[in-house]
């Protein structure tokens, strides 16, 4: 059994090179930290990141009300997604390794 877990871990470990030399030659930032996580990941990220930012503004509406609550969710939004610079390079590296996956399951 160990053996089988130890083959099918090597096996991931020479796909996530190969994913990681793919993504080098097409990202300008060169290899990634993480090739193993893939683009379905990386938006599942960002969509926990605004789930955080609901969550909270539901605690804060039942606390201090609806006016309250509205702002944190419209404010906090706006800062969480599009005032966050690491959102939009996650929303592009996702991109660019959804480019190398269509890529790797053609071949």
């Amino acid at each position: 059994h160990d053996t089988v877990v130890r083959i099918l871990d090597s096996a991931d470990d020479r796909e996530s090179e190969v994913i990681a030399e793919k993504i080098q030659d097409i990202s300008p930032e060169g290899t990634p930290a993480y090739p193993e996580l893939h683009s379905t990941g990386m938006l599942m990220l960002i969509l926990g990141s605004l789930g955080i930012v609901i969550f909270l503004a539901l605690a804060v509406c039942l606390i201090w009300g609806y006016a309250a609550g509205a702002l944190v969710l419209v404010f906090g939004g706006a800062l969480a997604c599009l005032g966050n610079p690491v959102i939009w390079s996650t929303l592009l590296r996702a991109m660019e390794r959804n480019q190398v996956e269509n890529q790797h399951a053609t071949e």
